[in-house]
């Protein structure tokens, strides 16, 4: 079995950011809190990286959830131009 790596710079990549938008389905977002439910009631807060429109942080807050979301691109919901890999 073989395994292929592929490496794409970060300016192959700028142009294709904006169209990088691929809401979570609700019933995934509500699977994972149903799943993970008794290891994430012991954080204070929990960070939603890639928020988009605030489709998985919306569900999260119903639940009772703080959640810090945040986005590379500004789609208006949460903080905007926030990469979580910088340091």
């Amino acid at each position: 079995m073989s395994s292929i790596l592929t490496y794409t710079t970060a300016d192959k990549c700028d142009g294709y950011r904006d169209l990088a938008f691929y809401p979570t389905p609700w019933q995934a977002t509500e699977a994972a809190l149903l799943a993970e439910r008794p290891w994430l009631v012991g954080f204070d807060s929990i960070d939603e990286p890639a928020c988009g429109k605030g489709d998985m942080a919306e569900i999260m807050k119903a639940h009772g959830f703080d959640v810090v979301a945040t986005d590379l691109i500004d789609r208006g919901y949460g903080t905007g131009d926030v990469d979580f890999l910088s340091p």
